[in-house]
């Protein structure tokens, strides 16, 4: 589980330890759940049960424009 907090990403694998600190956090902050991460800084972000995957695809895919 990823959480994306103001340029900074939370990763753990207790989600009930998980869930407490994203409730703490949002009584702390303002702060809403959207979900998973898909997208961070540009970087595609793939969650799995047991791994999580970063790439950046659509860099390739999309070419690198005119030089």
């Amino acid at each position: 589980m990823c959480l994306y907090i103001d340029d900074l990403i939370f990763i753990g694998n207790d989600e009930i330890m998980f869930e407490h600190f994203k409730k703490s956090m949002m009584v702390e902050f303002d702060m809403s759940d959207l979900s998973k991460m898909m997208y961070f800084l540009g970087i595609e972000v793939l969650q799995m049960v047991a791994v999580i995957f970063i790439n950046q695809r659509k860099y390739v895919v999309g070419g690198f424009g005119e030089i």
